[in-house]
């Protein structure tokens, strides 16, 4: 008869085992831009470097400002929203950043300080 040696473990209390087969395995799937999705493109969201990402702060983290529209159905203001992000990536100077910011808010008649 053969004993096994109460030295060897193996199980719950062995590091190894508690580590992931594969690393990748746990890696968070990247964020899709909901505007290009909406416009029946796939693209990673590009987060901070977008127009229309919300820095987050100490207690919130940063979010996309159109993520809470409803897009499924209106390509057109996908389109839209897309043309804008352009436009103001493309701005060469914060004065003409801020004017596409105000067309924006004047055309969302949203009554936001920065234009509407």
């Amino acid at each position: 008869m053969v004993f096994p040696n109460p030295d060897v473990r193996v199980g719950a209390d062995d590091r190894r085992a508690r580590r992931p087969h594969a690393r990748g395995m746990n890696a968070a799937e990247p964020l899709l831009c909901k505007l290009q999705y909406a416009a029946g493109r796939v693209e990673e969201c590009p987060r901070d470097v977008c127009p229309f990402w919300e820095p987050g702060g100490a207690v919130l983290a940063g979010r996309c400002a159109v993520e809470r529209l409803d897009l499924a159905a209106r390509p057109d203001v996908a389109h839209w929203l897309l043309c804008i992000r352009k436009r103001l990536e493309g701005a060469a100077t914060a004065g003409e950043a801020d004017e596409t910011r105000r067309l924006f808010y004047r055309l969302l008649n949203t009554g936001d300080a920065d234009g509407g």
